[in-house]
C-alpha cells in the first residue's frame, strides 16, 4: 500500500503539475518545488524535534504551509492538524481550544501563518513559530526511517474534540480512494478554497489533486488554491478562477453552492464559462 509520502514523491518526481495560490502570489509553483521546499522544512523539523514527536500545524492556504506538513512527514513527525480563527473569534476563546488541542495530543510546538500571530501570545508550555521560519535550513538528504503520522480533529461543535490519528499508509488509502472516486481524466484543473484545517480541503483537495498527476493516474493540470478568507469577503473570486482556468473540478459545502447559484443567476450571460466542470464535490 502507497503512504502519502509515497503518492507526493512519485507527483514531484514524475509530473510537471503546476500549483497557485490565490490571492498575492503570481509565482506559480510545482510539485517538484514543493516537494525541495518540504525537504527543507524536514531538515528544519529535524533540528528541532525527534522522530514521533507531536508538532502542530494551523494549516492555512499558502506554499509555506504545505511544505512544512509534507515535511514534517518526512522528518517521521506526527502531524496534528488544528484550525485556524473563524470570523470574529475571540483570541481568548481561541487560544482556549488550541491549547485543549495541543494538550490532547502532546503538541508543544506550533506552526502558524505570521497573520494569526497576534492571536496567541506566549503561553508556558506551548511555543508558535512562523511558517517560514524554516527559510534558509539545510536540506534533509533523506526521509525519516521513523513512520510520521497525521491527526484530525473533529469539529468539537457538540463535545470536546477529540482527535483521530491516521498512519501515512491509511492516509495514503483516502487519498487513492478519493481520486478513483472522481475518475480523473488526462487533464484536470482544480480550483478549490476550501481550508486546509479541514479533512476535505487538506486530503481531499489538496493532497488528492497533487497525487492525481502521477502513476497509475496520470493526469495533468493544476491546482488553484483560493484562501477561504478570499471567498468570504468576494466570492466571486472562487467562480471567476474556475472560469478563467477552465476548471474541471471544485467543492464547496451547501452554503457555497447556493452563493454560486446566486452569483450565476445575477451575472450577464456569457460572463462566467464553467462547461469545463465536470464534477463538484460538496459537503452536505
Amino acid at each position: 500500500m502507497l503512504s502519502v509520502l509515497d503518492l507526493l514523491d512519485n507527483a514531484a518526481m514524475l509530473s510537471d503539475t503546476q500549483v497557485c495560490f490565490v490571492p498575492g502570489d503570481p509565482a506559480v509553483s510545482s510539485a517538484g518545488e514543493l516537494c525541495r521546499a518540504a525537504h527543507v522544512a524536514a531538515g528544519w523539523w529535524r533540528a528541532r524535534t525527534a522522530p514521533g514527536e507531536s508538532v502542530g500545524c494551523v494549516l492555512t492556504t499558502s506554499f509555506d504551509a504545505i511544505a512544512v506538513a509534507y515535511g514534517a512527514w518526512l522528518a517521521g513527525l506526527r502531524l496534528v492538524s488544528l484550525p485556524y480563527p473563524g470570523q470574529g473569534a475571540a483570541p481568548g476563546d481561541y487560544l482556549s481550544s488550541l491549547k485543549l488541542m495541543c494538550k490532547i495530543a502532546d503538541v508543544k510546538l506550533v506552526m502558524i501563518d505570521p497573520v494569526y500571530v497576534d492571536l496567541v501570545p506566549t503561553t508556558q508550555g506551548l511555543s508558535f513559530e512562523r511558517f517560514n521560519a524554516y527559510h534558509g535550513a539545510r536540506a534533509l538528504a533523506a526521509a525519516s526511517t521513523s513512520t510520521g503520522s497525521f491527526v484530525q480533529f473533529t469539529s468539537g461543535t457538540t463535545s470536546n474534540p477529540k482527535g483521530i490519528c491516521l498512519s501515512l499508509e491509511a492516509l495514503g488509502a483516502a487519498v487513492s480512494s478519493c481520486i478513483e472516486a472522481l475518475e480523473p481524466t488526462e487533464r484536470e484543473v482544480c480550483v478549490s478554497w476550501l481550508p486546509l484545517s479541514h479533512d476535505m480541503g487538506f486530503i481531499g483537495i489538496c493532497l488528492a489533486a497533487l497525487a492525481a498527476t502521477a502513476p497509475p493516474w496520470n493526469t495533468r493540470g493544476s491546482l488553484v488554491m483560493i484562501r477561504p478568507e478570499e471567498f468570504l469577503r468576494n466570492p466571486m473570486v472562487w467562480l471567476r478562477q474556475c472560469s478563467d482556468r477552465a476548471a474541471t473540478f471544485t467543492a464547496a459545502p451547501a452554503f457555497g453552492l447556493d452563493i454560486a447559484a446566486r452569483i450565476m443567476r445575477a451575472s450577464p450571460p456569457g460572463s462566467l464559462d464553467l462547461s469545463r466542470m465536470r464534477a463538484v464535490i460538496t459537503g452536505a
